[in-house]
């Protein structure tokens, strides 16, 4: 299933922050050992804004302002530097930031908490973990 989240924080790392490494989206292949996993792994409730209704009654159901979505992006390599390096480097680019990336209004992307090492993988490769919270504007658009 599409995530414009994800799809977005590709697009910001990528084309704003400069990552070349492979990146996927909701699941990782085996190779190459240098590789970049991003997946949403749920959320907390939106943020929601009261509004008035037409309906007898006055106040309709709350207005979603935000939603309020969780990403985890996981960096596999065979070496744990680069890994660590690489997991530092996203932390420090992503947290307390708040821009449009492909047409949706990101409020603020904060670090849940500082990375952290995940087991080595089946073939022996460190992996390096990270999870934000993204507080964005409900997606219209078609992702890209």
């Amino acid at each position: 299933m599409a995530s414009f989240t994800v799809d977005d924080l590709r697009d910001l790392l990528t084309s704003s922050a400069g990552v070349t490494t492979t990146i996927y989206r909701e699941s990782m292949a085996p190779d190459p050992d240098d590789a970049i996993l991003i997946r949403e792994t749920g959320g907390f409730p939106p943020i929601r804004a009261m509004r008035s209704s037409t309906r007898a009654g006055g106040l309709g159901g709350g207005l979603t302002v935000f939603e309020r979505r969780t990403v985890q992006i996981t960096r596999r390599s065979a070496s744990a530097q680069l890994a660590q390096a690489d997991t530092e480097f996203m932390y420090n680019f992503l947290d307390g930031r708040s821009r449009t990336i492909n047409g949706t209004r990101y409020a603020l992307i904060t670090a849940m908490q500082p990375p952290f090492p995940l087991p080595q993988d089946a073939n022996g490769r460190s992996q390096r973990v990270l999870n934000i919270l993204c507080e964005k504007e409900p997606s219209t658009a078609t992702s890209t």
